[in-house]
């Protein structure tokens, strides 16, 4: 018997139809389809559209949208389906749909149309963005202050600057932190997030300025080759962070006494082709270079070869943004060469430096053999270098004073120059260093360039000299001289002075004078922190109509205690010295208050009478 011969049967033993037509088996015949009539309900096919909006369609609450359905990537795939759906049910769209569509547009419209829809929606068209394009916008921020004002605005920015870029704009540890290497080689995109690094000494007492995530996200390096020393591999995880930091545009190396030094990671940092300023405290970087016998040797520690063999024949290229390069000793004597040499210093300028504008080389230890710069003066030539600072070097006599010559003079952008070299002489030829504002050298040298002849009437824009030493009855040339930069020069610091009829007329030659700094006396028979006399430099003061700031002579008296007998009578001798220096020096604002005792007295009047107030000075 068939399925309708079943159904007929059970339809006669008084069996309902729907259950006799679903044991027999038979199908159900559906209505003959017609142009007027809508498909029913019950057979409409479903659409694979998230839970949530489908929930949201049948129950016609579209203001009850997920709050992720405000990101327009999400918007505009959730109206795709929707339209998808209507297509395959011939068009017809039911009035909750039709709801949520024109919600799902007024997400997407913003972000499509060229005008917004109100000064409400352009506010707010920053902020829904995807966070990939807010995360590109914050990425060109550099500022602290910006990123910090950016991430006040509200919470979807506030989480993404502060996590991803604010933490690591400016990073700070030391050589053996392998967990900040290695967070920053597993993640390559927060690593080009990193704009400073300053990789101090492993027995600094300064802390470290790391992401808070580093220290939750990694491990040790127990499971690592117990072979390779602990140090080979602190070099390799610096190397290769290095290499996933390509928007660094700071780097500083104060590390002195750990195995790695500078020239293990610096063929690596000068393929960041974003580099600008470079400053490196390290005594290695003044030693020697290998000879020629031994340069490819390999050289080994305890079984392992170093770095310094492999980074000898990398090939490092040119780092044309690269405009400031600092290079100085550390404070201790560790690893300082015997025999110092400027040729690594060289070499990385000249090499890979084209368009320096500011460079530093100070040594700072006093020893019997300090490094010489006849080939650095030879070689060394940037147009637009501005800024030059060089202590404690030497040049030959045969050839050094002839190349330092040349170098001074080929340089004609000088704006800020620092020229210690102990004793030198130059004959700069005429016109030489036509821009020079700040002046630090000794007095042979300033001698020889403030004499530099002229072939106009224009003089150097010279506004401030420092580092002199006044006295011993060779003064004349050097006041002489300074007379001719008598309008223009506005500060003077001396290193030293004998007495103060020496300082008086170096006030004569140069009267307009706003900062002067005496420097230490060097016949000193008085006592140590006994108070000079006000009298005695009350003709000096009254040579310097402009004065306003006067360091290396004190004229106050210290106290502790108001309430004692001793320390009224010297806080009334101080305002007899308060009013004396108000009448000799009127614009006279801030004396130094004891020796090495960072204060200074700030004076002022209060009406008809003078008024002084003793602070610390913030270095």
């Amino acid at each position: 018997m068939g399925s309708d011969g079943r159904a007929r049967v059970l339809l006669a033993l008084g069996v309902p139809h729907r259950q006799a037509m679903l044991r027999s088996g038979a199908r159900r015949q559906s209505p003959p389809p017609s142009k007027n009539r809508l498909p029913s309900k019950g057979h409409r096919r479903e659409v694979s559209i998230p839970s949530t909006t489908t929930t949201t369609a049948r129950n016609g609450n579209v203001n009850n949208i997920p709050s992720d359905t405000k990101d327009p990537f999400t918007a505009m795939s959730l109206l795709r389906k929707l339209l998808n759906n209507t297509a395959r049910q011939g068009y017809k769209i039911s009035q909750e749909d039709h709801k949520l569509s024109l919600r799902l547009l007024s997400i997407i419209e913003p972000f499509i149309s060229p005008h917004p829809v109100d000064e409400d929606e352009a506010r707010r068209s920053l902020t829904r963005q995807p966070n990939e394009i807010l995360d590109m916008i914050v990425f060109h921020l550099d500022s602290r202050k910006d990123l910090l004002s950016l991430a006040l605005t509200c919470q979807r920015l506030r989480d993404i600057v502060l996590p991803r870029h604010l933490e690591y704009r400016f990073i700070q540890c030391k050589p053996n932190s392998e967990k900040v290497w290695k967070h920053l080689i597993a993640h390559p995109l927060l690593a080009c997030n990193v704009r400073r690094l300053h990789v101090i000494d492993e027995r600094s007492k300064e802390p470290e300025l790391i992401p808070n995530r580093v220290v939750v996200e990694e491990t040790d390096t127990c499971n690592r080759d117990i072979a390779i020393d602990s140090y080979v591999i602190q070099q390799r995880l610096i190397i290769e962070a290095l290499t996933r930091m390509t928007t660094l545009s700071t780097f500083s190396w104060s590390c002195n006494t750990s195995l790695i030094s500078f020239d293990d990671v610096s063929p690596t940092l000068f393929t960041c082709e974003m580099l600008k300023e470079v400053d490196i405290t390290d005594n290695r970087a003044f030693s020697p270079c290998p000879t020629p016998t031994n340069r490819f040797e390999e050289e080994t520690y305890e079984g392992t070869t170093t770095a310094s063999t492999r980074n000898d024949v990398i090939q490092t290229p040119d780092v044309p943004d690269l405009t400031s390069v600092a290079v100085r000793t550390a404070r201790g004597t560790s690893r300082l060469s015997k025999h110092p040499s400027l040729e690594k210093i060289q070499t990385l300028l000249i090499s890979h430096c084209p368009n320096l504008t500011t460079l530093r080389i100070g040594y700072d230890h006093r020893r019997p053999f300090i490094p010489r710069a006849d080939d650095f003066f030879t070689l060394g030539r940037w147009p637009n270098l501005r800024t030059l600072s060089l202590q404690n070097l030497w040049c030959s006599t045969q050839n050094g004073f002839e190349a330092a010559t040349n170098f001074l003079a080929a340089h004609s952008s000088l704006e800020y120059l620092q020229f210690e070299l102990g004793r030198i002489q130059l004959d700069l030829p005429a016109n030489s260093l036509p821009k020079l504002r700040e002046l630090t050298c000794s007095r042979d040298v300033a001698v020889c360039i403030l004499s530099c002849p002229r072939d106009n009437e224009t003089i150097r824009p010279l506004e401030s000299i420092k580092g002199l030493k006044l006295g011993g009855g060779r003064d004349e040339a050097l006041l002489r001289n300074i007379t001719k930069y008598a309008t223009s020069v506005k500060r003077i610091e001396l290193a030293a002075y004998n007495e103060v009829e020496d300082v008086k007329k170096l006030a004569e030659s140069a009267p307009k004078l706003s900062w002067l700094d005496v420097g230490k006396k060097s016949s000193n028979l008085t006592k140590p922190n006994a108070p000079a006399s006000v009298n005695e430099w009350a003709i000096v003061l009254s040579s310097l109509p402009e004065l306003t700031i006067l360091h290396g002579v004190h004229f106050f008296y210290e106290f502790s205690d108001v309430s004692s007998h001793s320390d009224r009578s010297r806080i009334k001798k101080n305002d007899e010295v308060a009013s004396m220096l108000a009448w000799k020096s009127p614009k006279l604002k801030r004396v130094d208050y004891s020796d090495g005792s960072g204060k200074v007295v700030i004076l002022g009047k209060d009406g008809d009478r003078s008024r002084w107030e003793v602070k610390r000075l913030k270095l």
